[in-house]
């Protein structure tokens, strides 16, 4: 058997209905597997450890970056997968790892901060990515990084 591959098309022409109709279907499989840890890449997020460093005051980041220790960096594709997995166990900001009172959790990579937040009153979570400088975090901001 070849490297045949099976497609939306393939699955609308089988069980006989339109393609946009199997799409839907595929795409909300896709997403249930995902959020279940059937798939790979949501696994692997599932299992990823982060260990938080709740800034006792105001710091700048230096001063945090010397807290988290040398290797407190994320990769770039890591912290992206990291962050969705925190969102989806918090998506109406409900309690949990990340601060959902207005102040920041940070994650830094080598080339950005990532910045997550739920604002006060808010309805989403906002993402930013901002460059790496010598400005820093109010107290109360948790710092995320990899953990063993």
């Amino acid at each position: 058997m070849g490297d045949t591959k099976y497609t939306v098309t393939d699955a609308a022409k089988e069980t006989e209905v339109s393609s946009r109709e199997a799409s839907s279907t595929w795409h909300q499989a896709r997403k249930d597997a995902q959020e279940s840890g059937e798939l790979p890449e949501r696994a692997a997020n599932k299992a990823a450890k982060v260990n938080t460093f709740d800034l006792p005051r105001s710091m700048h980041t230096s001063e945090i970056e010397s807290e988290l220790g040398p290797d407190h960096l994320f990769d770039k594709t890591q912290v992206r997968g990291i962050i969705a997995g925190l969102i989806a166990e918090q998506p109406n900001g409900e309690e949990g790892t990340l601060l959902n009172n207005g102040i920041a959790n940070l994650f830094y990579t080598s080339s950005c901060v990532m910045d997550v937040r739920w604002p006060v009153g808010g309805r989403e979570w906002i993402v930013n990515a901002w460059i790496r400088n010598p400005l820093g975090q109010v107290a109360g901001a948790r710092a995320f990084f990899p953990g063993n």
